[in-house]
C-alpha cells in the first residue's frame, strides 16, 4: 500500500471493503487497473499465470506510479509490463528494487487520467 499511488491506494481499499485491505482486495484492484492502463486481457492473463496473481499486482502497482515519474515516465504501459513479462520468464525480474525504488520517490497523484 505504500507504493501505490493515492488513486490504487483507494481501489485496493474499494475492494477490500470494510475489511482491511489484502492481496484478494490488491488482486481485484490491479485486475481493474490493468485495463485502465490499456493491457489487453491476453497480456494480463499471462503475466498472473506465469509470475502469480501477488507478482503481477505489484507489476501493476508498479506501472501506474511509472507513469507519473517525471525523470522516465512509462509511455507504454503495455510494452513495459510485456518487457516485465519478458524479464519474469528469463528469471531476471527484481520486483523488490522497483518496489524499494518508488519507496524513496515521493508520490504523485496517479498515472491514470
Amino acid at each position: 500500500m505504500n507504493v501505490a499511488s493515492p488513486l490504487m491506494q483507494d481501489m485496493i481499499q474499494m475492494e477490500a471493503g470494510e475489511r482491511e485491505a489484502n492481496w484478494t482486495a490488491l488482486d481485484r484492484a490491479a485486475a481493474k487497473a490493468a485495463g485502465y492502463l490499456g493491457l489487453s486481457p491476453a497480456l494480463w492473463t499471462s503475466l498472473r499465470s506465469e509470475t502469480g496473481s501477488a507478482a503481477a499486482s505489484v507489476c501493476i502497482v508498479v506501472t501506474e506510479r511509472r507513469l507519473a515519474d517525471p525523470n522516465n515516465p512509462v509511455v507504454n504501459p503495455g510494452g513495459f509490463v510485456s518487457g516485465m513479462l519478458t524479464r519474469a520468464r528469463q528469471g531476471k525480474l527484481y520486483l523488490h528494487k522497483s518496489v524499494f525504488g518508488l519507496l524513496k520517490q515521493p508520490q504523485p497523484e496517479s498515472g491514470l487520467t
